[in-house]
């Protein structure tokens, strides 16, 4: 007996809530600074449709299509990331990431002064060269 795929379409605007090869219509993109949650059944400027993000920072999720019928499954996938607070997160394959819900701290690199071996005359003498050679 062959079984065949039905697709339940949802109240919100008729479109199933699966693609037609059995994906999920929700697309999830990691982002450098956090979740961009996008429909892939909708086309914006030619790409998915953005219906919320969620910054790694704050953790605070931004809908920005109440009325799209991905929002519960967007909420309990942001739930799931809250819950996490204070975790590293990667953000790439190489190990880069972030603190879930924590602070931007950039490193503070304190290099010395490095002395040219031109010394400061020699400096000066290159530049006026370099200029009278312009003119």
């Amino acid at each position: 007996m062959i079984m065949e795929k039905v697709l339940i379409k949802n109240d919100v605007d008729g479109l199933p809530l699966t693609m037609k090869d059995g994906s999920r219509r929700l697309f999830i993109g990691v982002c450098p600074s956090g979740l961009s949650y996008c429909d892939r059944a909708r086309k914006e400027n030619g790409d998915y449709k953005k219906v919320a993000y969620l910054s790694y920072l704050t953790l605070e999720l931004r809908i920005y299509n109440e009325q799209s019928p991905l929002v519960s499954e967007i909420a309990k996938d942001a739930l799931a990331f809250q819950a996490r607070r204070g975790e590293f997160f990667a953000t790439t394959e190489s190990g880069h990431g972030v603190k879930l819900g924590g602070e931007i701290k950039l490193p503070v690199v304190q290099t010395p002064p490095q002395k040219s071996s031109l010394g400061t005359q020699n400096i000066r003498r290159v530049v006026q060269v370099a200029v009278s050679r312009r003119v």
